[in-house]
């Protein structure tokens, strides 16, 4: 990620994009731990043939540190995603309308009126508008559906 170049140059991003943080889903939460934590590198091919993580005591773990997120919801075993630190590249962009960020609760109790006069019934509404996007791409690496 961090040999990747800056929109519009010739640049690369460099350490400002280095992986922060490790979506993935449950199956790779043992493994995503101990690269978390592993001061030596961790080979996770061995790790998946023998079921213990094999690491060689000369060769450091550079993504140490990495912090992994668990997406319960993910079914395949084989997904992951990095994500570089938010703080430092642009990642998602998040708008509210009207620059709203917390839901309206809307509540139609008015005795004499509606449902409550005809039924004895409180109404709820509640509207939260939001929208998303994909700022830079270049902040995310991963893959899913491989074998």
């Amino acid at each position: 990620m961090r040999s990747q170049t800056a929109y519009g140059g010739n640049d690369t991003l460099g350490a400002a994009n280095l992986p922060k943080y490790l979506l993935i889903p449950n199956e790779l939460e043992e493994l995503a731990n101990k690269l978390a934590t592993s001061n030596a590198y961790v080979n996770a091919a061995t790790y998946y043939s023998t079921g213990a993580a094999s690491e060689a005591a000369t060769t450091p773990n550079i993504h140490k540190g990495i912090e992994p997120i668990i997406v319960d919801s993910w079914t395949d075993a084989t997904d992951y995603f990095a994500v570089a630190d938010p703080k430092n590249v642009d990642t998602i962009e998040v708008g509210f309308m009207g620059g709203r960020e917390e839901p309206e609760l809307f509540i139609a109790d008015n005795p004499t009126v509606g449902a409550m006069f005809t039924a004895d019934k409180i109404t709820y509404k509640i509207r939260h508008w939001y929208g998303f996007a994909i700022a830079d791409y270049r902040a995310f690496f991963g893959a899913y559906g491989v074998a």
